[in-house]
């Protein structure tokens, strides 16, 4: 997850993508155990705390992101894992909320670690939020995408102005990642990325499909 360069940046930026906790609330209580993957310095889930969440943990593989978040929210559980693996319980959460996650990883096999923890944790017919960044068709990123093409191997594959390596996907690899999940609300929209430039993003709220016995 370019853990060393989020280290680096933890304290020097701050960020605001939306996140739709009206389309949420639809579908939790305010009981439901909500796990924020890749929660950063917990800004989603301090934004939960103010509207009466308490039952939330956090996990990251950015310790300053994470020492950064304790001194902003202390009243946030905020924790540190090495990889995919969570250590939660089998069927144990309500909620996984996925912002910006999977653009930091750009290798499938890394995606579908990820994935399986996810519904490993996840009880029958828990939620996913999931909100991340799409191909976008702007001059900036096709350039990118064209000069590193050949390195990554992977269209959509690049270096950010910060040198970490950011994947965007389609939309048929997003859907792929959700197999087993039903869509129930959908929403893409421009945003304005940290580093100033117009992105293509998606937000999403996932079901876990029942499986047939």
């Amino acid at each position: 997850m370019c853990s060393n360069i989020w280290n680096d940046i933890a304290n020097k930026k701050t960020y605001d993508d939306p996140f739709y906790l009206d389309e949420l609330e639809k579908h939790i209580t305010k009981d439901s155990l909500i796990v924020d993957y890749g929660c950063g310095y917990g800004r989603l889930l301090n934004i939960l705390h103010v509207n009466g969440y308490e039952n939330t943990v956090g996990y990251d593989t950015a310790k300053q992101m994470l020492l950064r978040g304790k001194k902003e929210y202390p009243h946030l559980t905020l924790k540190y894992i090495e990889n995919a693996d969570t250590f939660l319980k089998d069927k144990s959460v309500d909620v996984v909320i996925m912002s910006t996650v999977m653009c930091c990883i750009a290798n499938d096999c890394d995606r579908e670690d990820i994935m399986s923890e996810i519904c490993r944790i996840l009880k029958p017919n828990g939620i996913v939020y999931f909100t991340d960044f799409l191909i976008t068709n702007t001059s900036y990123y096709l350039t990118k995408y064209q000069q590193y093409s050949d390195i990554f191997e992977q269209y959509g594959v690049f270096k950010n102005c910060d040198m970490c390596i950011i994947r965007h996907s389609t939309r048929c690899e997003i859907k792929k990642l959700m197999t087993g999940f039903n869509v129930v609300w959908y929403k893409e929209q421009d945003y304005i990325s940290p580093n100033g430039y117009v992105i293509n993003s998606f937000h999403g709220i996932y079901i876990a499909a029942q499986k047939n016995i």
